[in-house]
């Protein structure tokens, strides 16, 4: 850029120096001073600045610098609202159907859950009623054949007193 004013109260000699620190510093303790309006015209006709040494100066100038980071402040919080008005249209769609997607997914899950407990269940129940069947069959086979032990027994009996009374 174009030179910058060289008087800068004074301190020429230290800008030519080739030591980096003593640069730096002096750079960091410019850059923390504020500047203002001078008075008077500057080169061809523009506006000249100073460092501000009135408390006036200095009041004035951290007004402007805190003006203009309200208005900076202003314009990101409106750009801010704008990109996250736009994402919520762009997102919005698809936050909808993440959710339609999670609330199926939460109930084919439930479902498959339920169908896990009921076969586990029927399997239980089936196989207790085998178990089950067997020893119904057992015991029928048993009465079956105590039955007609028992029949037989007594048609012998019949037999008997049938031919006693017969006699």
């Amino acid at each position: 850029m174009v030179q910058i004013e060289a008087s800068l109260c004074g301190v020429n000699d230290v800008w030519k120096s080739q030591d980096t620190s003593v640069l730096g510093a002096k750079w960091k303790e410019v850059q923390a001073r504020f500047l203002c309006k001078a008075d008077g015209e500057g080169k061809a006709g523009g506006v000249a600045f100073q460092f501000a040494t009135s408390i006036e100066d200095k009041l004035r100038a951290v007004q402007a610098r805190f003006s203009e980071l309200k208005e900076t402040e202003q314009f990101l919080t409106k750009r801010a609202q704008k990109l996250d008005e736009r994402s919520r249209v762009v997102n919005g769609g698809f936050y909808r159907r993440s959710q339609q997607g999670m609330e199926l997914l939460r109930d084919y899950m439930t479902e498959l859950q339920n169908a896990t407990i009921e076969q586990e269940c029927f399997e239980n129940l089936s196989s207790l009623e085998s178990q089950a069947l067997q020893s119904r069959m057992t015991r029928l086979a048993n009465d079956v054949n105590s039955q007609q032990l028992l029949e037989v027994k007594l048609q012998k009996q019949y037999a008997a007193l049938l031919q006693e009374q017969q006699q």
